[in-house]
């Protein structure tokens, strides 16, 4: 008999997360476009940087078409030690890998960037400039596509907590929006005054 003590919201909440584990148990952590830091000692050809490609491969020189299905990031060091030592003996690798993300919205340099997953979301939005003073805070978002995957007061929260990319699920591609504040909103009432009191005091000791 199914247990009554969870709410429908909650239990397709559970059910959601669920499939997600274990899409990720199955596809691995690799997008499209993320990059992999490679520092092998015994072969400077591969000591590089590499983009994930279609079929989420690396094509590594010496080595051919390393594929990372299935590759969890925080397998990756060790699976990359056991494919380049079939071709080098006892190899010394270290790997890192990055995401492909942007920072958008009312931020001082919009862009994309590359981001180890571990950056804490905090981080991802000074690393981009930081928000302009119109820039609203407490409406940041993360956008996949034309949806919103996470947005409120638990985003904000993230921000305060230093919680990561990684920790929210962030992938190459998405989009951190930092929205414009409302013409109506207090802070954004606040700051008109005071830039207009700036230009009037500039003005006044101009004459």
């Amino acid at each position: 008999m199914r247990s009554q003590a969870y709410s429908p919201e909650l239990r397709a909440w559970a059910a959601s997360e669920a499939a997600g584990v274990r899409a990720r148990l199955q596809s691995g952590d690799f997008q499209v476009g993320d990059r992999v830091v490679l520092l092998v000692q015994e072969d400077s050809a591969l000591t590089d940087t590499f983009t994930v490609g279609l079929d989420l491969k690396l094509d590594l020189p010496e080595l051919g078409q390393v594929y990372l299905t299935g590759v969890l990031r925080s397998e990756l060091e060790a699976y990359l030690t056991e494919q380049i030592g079939r071709f080098i003996n006892d190899p010394q690798v270290r790997a890192t890998s990055f995401m492909r993300v942007s920072v958008t919205g009312d931020v001082t340099s919009p862009g994309f960037y590359f981001f180890p997953p571990e950056t804490p979301l905090s981080e991802a939005i000074m690393l981009a400039g930081g928000p302009l003073p119109s820039g609203n805070l407490n409406g940041v978002r993360i956008d996949r596509g034309n949806e919103w995957i996470q947005a409120g007061q638990a985003l904000l929260a993230a921000l305060g907590q230093g919680t990561t990319l990684a920790e929210l699920g962030l992938q190459s591609g998405d989009d951190i929006v930092v929205p414009r504040q409302s013409a109506f909103s207090p802070q954004f009432i606040a700051q008109t005054v005071l830039v207009i009191s700036g230009v009037v005091y500039a003005i006044n000791q101009v004459r």
